[in-house]
Order: structure tokens, then C-alpha cells, then sequence
């Protein structure tokens, strides 16, 4: 209770007696003193000799007992989300961002626990990280996911509890509830486009994908993230995502799926997707299978189906809607592991089952979830599975007119697997059932070697400078200049050799490959390399890779990071200064001027006689260029100079000169200086031309400047 309840209920509790009010009174008093707030010498005399204060007397003593604590540190804790109603459905559970703020005096040590409603059936909620040590005035945060499966329906209030402990052993405590919707189907007035995809190379590989429509109504909301609800690496039959649009369609849709860097991966088109509107469909579904092979449009199958099977169940290819069964039940109905000998099925007549699999035998292990007897009704089955408390399987399977009906979940039993769950629920025809096993104590296993942080250092004018450490701020932006990184591991094996490897792309070109091998002195070692990668304001982004491995190669651990960097726009190659130099302009004060910042002479003469006698006829062109690049050989740059004069016998080309100053090869040369010339007494103009010219356009003859 804390400070301010208190003494509410202090002041509002009835006394309808003298022993009443007296018991009352004393309880009160020796919750405070335990609290700290009198020295040892009162609450002795308190105790020994309250009965005999007047009323009003032990009243006062008693307020000021209760209020004293105020005056000292305290702790105080407040909870938030970020959202406090979402939805969920089947392979996308509701997440919440729990925001836990200290907002007292002292340092606590906070604890978050869930409890969910009585309604919540079907609901599961779990917490990224229950436990938070918090500096008074800072905050933490958890995510709180809330996942369904088939049979959630309705709300279910999730409520978060937090429970903060200081180091005097006191504890205060804050709890917010959220409200979940399950939706176990799909949102309503929207149909399901169900991708299945066959080829997982190349450009397909680039996930996640999107859903683009590009006729209205549909491309109002395009494009339509999808998102992978079975997975063949996890044992389901084919990889395949989904995507909710509205339901409101052309007479002839077409749409495409398109990969995270915008590449085509195949376009799609139904002729009946009007059939599911107006409410005609319940479950309306469109199916589409990649087909590498295929040009133009590939047709798709719509579909009135509330679920896609990702894993097919056991088919012994026989007929048997009309199989009798003396009994029905759920349970292990087949067991296959590597060793043959302890494979087990009692799926001939079902009279035998369900197996009792006691222990999970190392390597690759397939568990047979069934029920039988079911007769004849529609059944779907969900099964889902974890290994270490991390769930590794969600299968669910649909049945019309069946008697029986069955998921397989593989399982790969390690050295490292310590337990195994298994949960599977069934509706048949409207009923509930419930089965699950778990198998526990299995290992005795090591913690594994992992990466704790990824320390990030660039240098500048100031020397060494942190900029932040990766595995706590992923979001960090790319400094400039030198930089590199090291890492520090835990959970290493003493005087054991660990191999740290740093990957680097700058805008995606490979600009260092590092590794190193050190040995470890303890559980907790610092791995470093020993060089690094430059990064200019030029750049956009940073890819770096950070792999920790064993002394025989074997990958522990890795992490990636991309960095955003300043990514401006580079200085384009141009022209700076065109002099014009008359010969001897130092001694003669002659021409001598910048035609692209200044104004040139009026005129060229044939000839200059300089102070002491001497002439200054002759001229140069000196060109000035800047941003050719050095680090890179392309573009090709030439320099084109032309000097004509013209007079009444036609024009004389004085210069034409024609110059590569970055060849393609690494040399570069920004400057250039052209042979001399002079005009005669018989010419009435001179027109000079200077340009820059790059072959990267296709046609190779645009000048850069000129």
C-alpha cells in the first residue's frame, strides 16, 4: 500500500470502540516502525507504554509515524504501452511495446509477470525480457507479444504487472492492462492472396515481399505487404506468404509480386474475384504458384477456404472415410528417429494408440500428432512445437469428412536440446480437444559462445573517438573517416583459440575482410582486428558483418548491421579557369586574365612593344579542372581547346588540341597548358572554345562543361 492509501485508510476506517480503535492503531504503528522511520529507543517505548497515552496523543504520534517516510528517498514506478489494442492472428501475434519508468528516488530492481482473463482461451502471452534494473528517472522497455491459434475468438485482456524492489527491501508496483482482438481467420471484407513460391535463388531470395496492383480500385491501398506464414526449412511443404487486400475487384484482376528491391517476380491474374464480394464468400482465398517458366499472366484458383495446410498429413494412399474405429482419442500415433529400431506407428487400426514416447533420441526425429475415431466431421488440427522454450513449429491441417486426422513436426535433438514441447489442439465439428507433452532434463548443456557487444571507433582531427556500440544501438548512423570495429565475447572456453571475422561494404562495395584468431583467458574476452575501412560524405550506407568461430572454424555466433552515412551528392567534374596569358605579361604588364571571373581585353593585337623595347606577341590558353576522381578510372575526361581566328580570307585554327587528362587507367591531370599562338595584323576575330568530355554517356560526345 503505498504512502498516501495509508493514511487515507487511516483517517477513514471506523473506531466503534475503545479495544477496536486501540488494535487498530497499534498494527499501524508497527508497520511504520518496521519501516524504518523511528529510532530503536522510541518504538521500544511506544510499544511498552502506548496504551496509557490519552487518545488524541497516540493519534498524533500515530500521523506523524505514518507521514515521516515522505521526507526520505522512495520509490515510485509507472507502466505504459505504446498501444493498448491491437489485433492478432494466426502467425502474427499482437505485439506491445511495455515502456517501465522508475519515477522515484531510489534504484530498483523490476520484476514483470502476465496473467490473462478467463475469457482468454486459445490466447498465449509471453514477454521479451521479464526483469529490468532501473537508475531512478530511467526507464526500460519489453515487448509483450500475444499470439492465437484456431480457436481464439473475442478479446482477451492481457494485464502486465510490474514489481520494483529497492535495496532496503521495500517494493512498489504498477500494472496496465491491454485488450487483444483474435482474429484466427483474416480481417473482415478482405480476401487472402496466398503465394506459393518454387524457386528460392537469385532475385526470389530478396525478402519480404510485396502484393502491387496497379488498375483501381485495388492500387488504392497497393502495394500490400505479404508476410511468410510456411517455411520448407522448418518442414512445411513449400514456402508461401499471404496478403489481406479488400474485397472489391475488377471483373479481370491482375497483380504482381514484387521482392525488397523492387524486382518483378511474377505477375498473376484471376477472372472471378467478383464472385467474392457482396458477402458472397466467407472465406475468400486466391491461390497462386510461381511458375519461373510461365510468360505473360499466370491464372490463380479463388477459393472459399479458411485455411491453407502447410504440411500435408500422412496418406497411406487408401480410402478410408468409411474405416470403423472401436475407440477415438489424441495423441503420439508415429515416432521415426535415424536409429530404425526404435521407429514406432500404430496407424494400422489405431487400437493401439497413443505411443508413449518417453525420450527424444539424438539426430533427426519426426513426431506424429493424430486423432481418430473422428467420425466423418470437419476437423482442423494445430500443433505446435518448441525446443528450449522457443517455438520452432505452427502447423495447422483441415479435414472434411474424415475419421482421422494427423501433423508431423521434425525435430533436430542436439547436444544442446535440454526440452521439448509439444501442443496440439483439435476442433472437430465444433468440439475442443487438448493434448501436449513435454520431454524435459534432456542435456546438461554448456552455454554457448556468443558476441555481447560490437564496439564501433572512427578517427578524426581529435583522435579516437566511441561512436557507439552496435549491439545496443543497431541504428547507429556511419561516422566518417577511418574507422573499424572490435567485439567482446562471453561464454568462451580458457586458453581455447577464437577467431573474430569483420566483413565491410561501403554502398555495396567490398572494402575490408579481416580475421583474426586469439586465445581467450577467460570466459569473457575483448577479439580485435587490426585494421580498417574509410568512409566519406559521400557515401549512403555501411554493411558490417561480425562472425565469431571456434579454432576449427565453426561459426558461434554473427551479427550484421547496416549504417545510414551522410550520402551527399559528390562534387561534379567542371571547368574552374581558362587564363589567358600573353608571353612576358610580368615584364611587359601585359594580358593576363581569368575569362571565366573576369572580363577579357577588348582586342588581340598582332604585336606588343614592351617598355624596354622588346616585344610580347605571343599567347597560351592555361585550363584549370576540378573532381576528376582519382579513385576511380572511369569516367574518361577529355580536354578540348580551340582557338580560331577569322579574317577576310576565311578562319585560321590557331590551337585545336584534344587531350585525355583522366585516361582510364588511373592517371589523371587537372590541368593543362596549350602551345603558344598570335594573331596576325589581317584577322578581325578570335573565338576561343574550351570543353570537358566523358564516354560515360552513350554516345560519348556530351561535354561535362565547357
Amino acid at each position: 500500500m503505498k504512502e498516501a492509501e495509508r493514511k487515507d485508510a487511516f483517517l477513514t476506517s471506523p473506531m466503534t470502540s475503545s479495544g477496536s480503535t486501540s488494535n487498530f492503531l497499534n498494527s499501524l504503528h508497527i508497520d511504520c516502525c518496521l519501516s524504518g522511520s523511528m529510532p530503536d529507543s522510541s518504538r521500544a517505548q511506544l510499544m511498552t507504554e502506548n496504551s496509557r497515552l490519552p487518545p488524541i496523543l497516540i493519534l498524533s504520534l500515530l500521523v506523524f509515524s505514518i507521514i515521516a517516510p515522505s521526507v526520505t528517498a522512495s520509490g515510485s514506478i509507472l507502466l505504459s504501452s505504446d498501444s493498448y489494442a491491437e489485433e492478432s492472428s494466426i502467425g502474427h501475434p499482437a505485439n506491445y511495446t511495455i515502456t517501465v519508468e522508475n519515477d522515484g528516488t531510489t534504484d530498483l530492481s523490476v520484476t514483470l509477470s502476465l496473467s490473462q482473463a478467463s475469457t482468454c482461451s486459445g490466447y498465449t502471452s509471453s514477454l521479451s525480457t521479464s526483469t529490468l534494473t532501473l537508475l531512478s528517472g530511467t526507464s526500460g522497455t519489453s515487448t509483450l507479444s500475444v499470439s492465437v491459434n484456431g480457436t481464439a475468438t473475442g478479446n482477451c485482456d492481457t494485464t502486465v504487472t510490474a514489481t520494483g524492489s529497492d535495496s532496503s527491501g521495500g517494493s512498489v508496483t504498477d500494472s496496465i492492462t491491454v485488450e487483444t482482438t483474435g482474429n484466427p481467420s483474416w480481417p473482415s471484407g478482405h480476401t487472402r492472396f496466398v503465394y506459393i513460391r518454387t524457386d528460392d535463388s537469385g532475385a526470389n531470395a530478396q525478402t519480404p515481399y510485396t502484393l502491387e496492383f496497379s488498375a483501381p480500385p485495388m492500387s488504392d491501398g497497393s502495394p500490400y505487404n505479404m508476410h511468410q506464414f510456411c517455411n520448407d526449412s522448418n518442414g512445411d511443404d513449400d514456402d508461401v506468404w499471404e496478403a489481406f487486400v479488400p474485397t472489391d475487384f475488377n471483373s479481370v484482376t491482375s497483380w504482381s509480386v514484387v521482392n525488397v528491391n523492387g524486382i518483378t517476380l511474377g505477375q498473376y491474374v484471376s477472372y472471378n474475384l467478383t464472385d467474392a464480394e457482396g458477402g458472397a464468400m466467407t472465406y475468400p482465398m486466391v491461390t497462386f504458384e510461381q511458375n519461373t517458366s510461365a510468360s505473360g499472366h499466370v491464372a490463380s484458383t479463388l477459393s472459399d477456404s479458411e485455411y491453407y495446410a502447410c504440411h500435408s498429413p500422412p496418406d497411406d494412399g487408401d480410402d478410408d472415410s468409411d474405416q470403423y474405429y472401436d475407440s477415438s482419442g489424441m495423441g503420439i500415433i508415429e515416432y521415426d528417429s535415424q536409429s530404425p529400431s526404435s521407429s514406432q506407428s500404430c496407424t494400422s487400426n489405431y487400437s493401439s494408440c497413443p505411443l508413449n514416447i518417453t525420450l527424444l533420441e539424438d539426430g533427426w526425429t519426426n513426431v506424429t500428432i493424430g486423432a481418430w475415431g473422428l467420425g466423418n466431421h470437419d476437423t482442423s488440427l494445430e500443433v505446435i512445437s518448441w525446443l528450449n522454450g522457443v517455438q520452432t513449429n505452427s502447423f495447422t491441417v483441415s479435414v472434411n469428412d474424415s475419421q482421422h486426422i494427423a501433423v508431423t513436426i521434425p525435430f533436430l535433438v542436439e547436444a544442446g536440446t535440454c526440452t521439448v514441447e509439444i501442443e496440439a489442439n483439435l476442433n472437430n465439428d465444433g468440439n475442443q480437444t487438448s493434448w501436449s507433452q513435454s520431454w524435459g532434463d534432456m542435456c546438461d548443456a554448456l552455454p554457448e559462445p556468443e558476441i555481447t557487444s560490437v564496439i564501433y571507433y572512427h578517427s578524426d582531427a581529435n583522435g579516437y573517438q566511441f561512436v557507439a556500440d552496435l549491439f545496443q544501438g543497431p541504428g547507429t548512423e556511419a561516422a566518417t573517416g577511418f574507422q573499424w570495429v572490435y567485439a567482446n565475447a562471453t561464454n568462451l572456453t580458457e586458453n581455447e583459440y577464437y577467431q573474430l571475422a569483420v566483413d565491410v561494404r561501403v554502398d555495396g562495395d567490398h572494402v575490408y575482410n579481416e580475421s583474426r584468431s586469439q586465445m581467450s583467458y577467460g570466459g569473457n574476452s575483448t577479439l580485435t582486428t587490426n585494421g580498417g575501412w574509410e568512409v566519406d560524405q559521400y557515401d549512403c550506407y555501411v554493411e558490417i558483418d561480425v562472425g565469431l568461430f571456434n579454432e576449427t572454424g565453426v561459426e558461434m555466433d554473427s551479427l550484421s548491421f547496416n549504417l545510414s552515412a551522410p550520402c551527399e551528392d559528390p562534387p561534379g567534374t567542371d571547368l574552374t579557369e581558362v587564363w589567358l596569358h600573353q608571353s612576358y605579361w610580368l615584364w611587359c604588364d601585359g594580358i593576363n586574365v581569368d575569362l571565366m571571373s573576369e572580363e577579357g581585353p577588348e582586342q588581340l593585337n598582332s604585336s606588343y612593344e614592351c617598355d624596354d623595347g622588346s616585344y610580347s606577341d605571343a599567347f597560351h590558353l592555361f585550363i584549370e579542372t576540378a573532381n576528376l576522381s582519382e579513385d576511380d578510372y572511369y569516367p574518361m575526361v577529355w580536354l578540348f581547346v580551340e582557338v580560331i581566328a577569322s579574317g577576310p580570307d576565311g578562319n585560321d585554327t590557331l590551337v585545336d588540341d584534344f587531350v585525355l587528362l583522366k585516361d582510364g587507367q588511373g592517371n589523371v591531370d587537372e590541368n593543362y597548358s596549350t602551345d603558344l599562338w598570335q594573331v596576325s595584323p589581317y584577322h578581325c576575330g578570335v573565338e576561343l572554345y574550351v570543353g570537358l568530355y566523358s564516354n560515360w554517356t552513350d554516345d560519348g560526345a556530351w561535354p561535362i562543361e565547357s
